[in-house]
């Protein structure tokens, strides 16, 4: 299955499963979609969403969406279960047990979208990592080391809607011999010892370039997880929802992000940075050497 299939087979997964025929994409795990699709009717709590992204009161806005799932009329609900596709951020406290239960309550199926964050917040994904299991979940190419290939997990009895009729599914890659053995194999590299000497050098790197450009007078914020984090410049304080994120300083991230690339150091511009096995303790080293030179020369060109 690709990436883009298996979102396709949760969303016929939900709509089999539920009779009913909207869905609820959620832009970040500390804040309920206000953005929605065509066949989604805006939801008419927008103001007090926005109120309470701000605060960032994770428990405050799990009652908001089950308010909106009391309607009846909602199949599923789905999310990153840490907002990766913007900044690194981790739900607010209560955020996700409370969406799960109002999705429980409601007989709504909760989707978490972990083409992100499936094996780099972790072996089992972000639901290990903060103790919620949803009904689905997708992975993408992470699963092979990036070859063609995506996955859509979840509970048995929804599961098996694919096999015993009634959810129709197709893929063009469907157990592809050459990506299912990459997948197999990169599997069996992801054991606890690579994860723990990756995540070290991950917080040394992460930790470095937030020392780096606090030495440089630039005002920067650095966070996230070990294996991803993100690196806002213009921030004052670390974002809590991609609200927070607007007042980025992007111009001077992407001098930065050139200055890097002169350096032999490639960078998304959208501030995001990945942390692979393979990035050794030599590859952190030169990474922060060039990070300092390049702070270097944009702090003097501000």
């Amino acid at each position: 299955m690709q990436r883009g299939e298996e979102g396709r087979g949760a969303r016929r997964r939900r709509r089999g499963g539920r009779g009913r025929g909207l869905l609820v994409p959620v832009r970040v795990a500390v804040s309920v979609a206000v953005r929605v699709r065509v066949r989604v009717r805006a939801l008419a709590a927008a103001s007090a969403l926005a109120a309470s992204a701000a605060a960032g009161r994770g428990r405050g806005e799990a009652l908001v969406l089950e308010a909106r799932l009391a309607r009846g009329d909602i199949a599923a609900v789905i999310m990153e279960p840490a907002m990766c596709n913007q900044g690194a951020i981790a739900p607010a406290p209560g955020y996700l047990e409370g969406a799960l239960a109002a999705c429980r309550r409601n007989g709504t199926i909760l989707i978490f979208d972990e083409v992100i964050t499936g094996f780099r917040l972790g072996r089992s994904g972000a639901q290990a990592r903060f103790g919620v299991t949803p009904d689905l979940s997708i992975f993408a190419k992470a699963i092979a080391n990036g070859f063609p290939v995506a996955a859509l997990v979840g509970r048995g009895d929804l599961m098996d809607m694919f096999a015993t009729g009634g959810v129709l599914h197709g893929g063009t890659f469907n157990s592809q011999p050459v990506t299912m053995a990459a997948m197999v194999a990169a599997q069996n590299e992801l054991t606890a010892q690579q994860y723990e000497s990756a995540s070290r050098r991950g917080v040394r790197l992460r930790d470095g370039i937030a020392t780096i450009l606090q030495e440089s007078g630039i005002k920067a914020q650095v966070t996230g997880f070990e294996l991803m984090f993100h690196v806002g410049f213009g921030l004052d304080a670390p974002a809590r929802s991609y609200r927070d994120l607007l007042k980025l300083d992007k111009v001077l991230y992407v001098k930065f992000a050139h200055a890097l690339l002169k350096r032999g150091v490639r960078i998304l511009e959208r501030g995001a940075w990945f942390v692979s096995f393979v990035h050794d303790d030599a590859v952190i080293d030169a990474t922060l050497e060039a990070v300092r030179s390049a702070a270097q020369e944009i702090a003097a060109g501000k």
